[in-house]
């Protein structure tokens, strides 16, 4: 990749990784954490329509196609908190590799201080990697109480013809 290549990361004339390359990484990786919560509320409020949508029907006397419908729907909705989390992982992993390529291209006589570079630079991205999966627990037990409320629906679709 190009030095100008956005996702590239420059190393300075000795091949140190810098403070300021090393902020531009946690910049990025913050602006997708911020895109990820964005994402997620997005869901859950999507979620929360789904749910509105269930008690007009219920009180309308929902069939059991009606009802397994909006379960199909719930599924993806919820599937899909696992697709963004599990995509900022890939990201962040794309990051890391880049590195680990760019520091291959430009090892300089101090290899010891690219390596502590790169070690601190690995260090962090393992720790925002973790906060991905912290964040996402969170997020799944924000979710709790409404995957118990769609279980109760699902079963009514399974089980009801009509309510």
């Amino acid at each position: 990749m190009s030095s100008h290549d956005k996702t590239s990361i420059p190393l300075n004339i000795n091949g140190y990784l810098t403070t300021r390359h090393f902020m531009d990484v946690q910049s990025a990786v913050d602006a997708r954490f911020d895109a990820m919560d964005a994402q997620f509320d997005r869901i859950k409020d999507r979620i929360d329509q789904l749910f509105a949508a269930i008690t007009i029907i219920t009180k309308t006397m929902a069939t059991k196609d009606d009802l397994a419908a909006i379960a199909a729907e719930l599924r993806l909705e919820l599937a899909g908190k696992q697709d963004v989390a599990d995509a900022l992982k890939y990201q962040i992993t794309l990051i890391l590799d880049h590195v680990d390529e760019q520091l291959d291209e430009r090892f300089f006589n101090s290899q010891l201080a690219i390596e502590l570079s790169f070690e601190t630079m690995r260090s962090t991205l393992g720790f925002f990697i973790e906060n991905i999966d912290n964040r996402f627990q969170l997020f799944t037990e924000s979710l709790a109480p409404t995957i118990e409320r769609f279980a109760k629906i699902d079963t009514m679709a399974v089980g009801a013809t009509v309510l």
